[in-house]
């Protein structure tokens, strides 16, 4: 009885200080969370994802879908406040792709005939998400317009090669920087320009699966040069997106391309990849070889999804394996920026962070599904802001991965802690280089919560961290 009444005296205090009791751990011999605020790493330019294969269609879904969709995505109250927004510029004429969803408008259909108009939907979602917060725009284009490609299809050279037309490559550099020009002109903070996708793989040899382009180390150079000479003719401030390689290790011919040439290598600090079939080795092997060859150059991570059929993956396994991947990349790859492929899907796939369910002009019959990767990616993006830099960390934990950031102004720090083994682990945390916490803020996702607030107040010398869950320390400090 007196066991009894004590313990229920200190889950009562704890709430009279607003800790919440999921905190307090009454096991013994915690692990140790240790970071190091003035060990910096890399600056994060932010997390994102991409408009492709969905928006230019959500105008079909009805005004109170879209806007909970964008609210969940770019909203860092209500949503997980995604910073960058891929928006995709659509090459038109794709008749011959058989899922409509993986075709788009151009906006030169034809050489001089401008359309602005042709994606209404996909702009409007643009500006929504401007509005919900969004600072960094990525313009991204799959393939030229079909009347400048070698066999008319948007869907890839005939036989696997670059379907860019040898004469052609001024053509596009300029209807590329033409787009990203009358966006700027129109307000939207485009902050980047994405000229190929995946340029290693001989697309057309796939089927006409979607639009694409093959390109060699050397032709991707080539569209790069020409780019980076007319968004300086325009005075334009945007930054080259290449080569948006396919994976880590088959990245190192474009790397070698792109930077070997002084002009673009003066100009390009970031090299773009997907994490797509690259495993922890793979990308160790990748991020030291750029660092032996061209120290001075930063990773950023601009595509990924989950390569699983079957189902949609809505639980928190496969947010768990996304927040594996993306702790890799920044913490072993260092990547300065980590985007998500698809925000909404209809696919039956491991591809979407939100799903859709409709019937074709049925507007009102459309339905929403939210996974569980939303909100665990929203353990990162709405609490890593762009501009904060990767900090060091380490726990003595073998069940807890942890990554950390600061701002700028070092007087707020964010700990991201995975938990994906069955069984609780209680943690200290300590903060070194001679900074105090002050006030502390914890959210979690597990199965049962979304990105929820379990506590607010004072930090306590240790707390518990759930099995099969994603937890965010925000911790605001003072440096005595």
């Amino acid at each position: 009885m007196r066991n009894t009444v004590k313990i229920s005296f200190v889950f009562t205090a704890l709430l009279l200080l607003g800790l919440s009791t999921e905190m307090y751990a009454l096991n013994a011999n915690p692990v140790e969370i240790v970071v190091w605020p003035k060990d910096t790493k890399q600056t994060i330019v932010g997390f994102g994802v991409s408009g492709a294969w969905w928006a230019q269609y959500a105008e079909n879904w009805g005004t109170p879908t879209v806007n909970k969709i964008v609210k969940l995505l770019f909203n860092r109250k209500d949503g997980i406040g995604l910073s960058i927004y891929r928006y995709y510029i659509g090459a038109g004429d794709g008749k011959l792709i058989k899922d409509p969803w993986r075709r788009s408008h151009t906006f030169e259909p034809r050489p001089g005939k401008w359309n602005w108009n042709a994606d209404k939907s996909g702009v409007e979602i643009m500006s929504k998400a401007v509005k919900e917060g969004v600072d960094s725009i990525v313009l991204m284009a799959y393939s030229p317009p079909a009347w400048m490609t070698i066999n008319g299809s948007v869907a890839g050279g005939t036989n696997g090669g670059s379907n860019l037309k040898p004469d052609m490559y001024d053509a596009f550099a300029a209807y590329l920087v033409k787009i990203v020009k009358h966006f700027i002109d129109m307000g939207f903070p485009i902050k980047w320009l994405s000229p190929v996708n995946e340029p290693q793989w001989n697309w057309g040899m796939f089927g006409k699966t979607q639009e694409s382009c093959h390109y060699s180390p050397q032709q991707v150079v080539k569209l790069s040069l020409l780019l980076l000479s007319k968004i300086k003719e325009n005075n334009l401030n945007v930054k080259l997106e290449v080569p948006e390689s396919a994976n880590w290790i088959l990245s190192i011919p474009y790397a070698n391309a792109l930077f070997g040439n002084p002009t673009i290598d003066k100009n390009v600090a970031v090299f773009w990849l997907h994490s797509y079939w690259s495993g922890l080795s793979a990308k160790k092997i990748f991020y030291d070889w750029l660092k032996m060859h061209f120290p001075d150059k930063k990773i950023g991570m601009s595509e990924y999804c989950q390569l699983i059929g079957g189902s949609r993956g809505l639980g928190m396994e496969s947010a768990l394996n996304m927040a594996k991947t993306i702790y890799e990349d920044l913490t072993v790859g260092n990547v300065v920026s980590w985007q998500w492929w698809l925000a909404v899907s209809k696919y039956n796939y491991h591809d979407g962070l939100l799903y859709v369910n409709f019937k074709e002009g049925k507007k009102e019959s459309t339905s929403l599904i939210v996974s569980k990767r939303l909100w665990v990616f929203g353990n990162f993006s709405r609490f890593v802001r762009p501009g904060f830099v990767r900090v060091e960390d380490e726990t003595d934990s073998k069940a807890l991965k942890t990554v950390s950031f600061a701002n700028s102004s070092k007087d707020k720090i964010v700990i991201v802690v995975i938990n994906d083994g069955n069984e609780t682990v209680k943690a200290n945390i300590d903060v070194r280089n001679d900074f105090k916490v002050n006030v502390f803020s914890a959210f979690r996702t597990n199965k049962t919560k979304n990105l929820k607030m379990i506590s607010h107040g004072h930090l306590l010398k240790s707390f518990a961290f759930d099995p099969q869950s994603v937890t965010t320390l925000v911790l605001n400090v003072e440096q005595r």
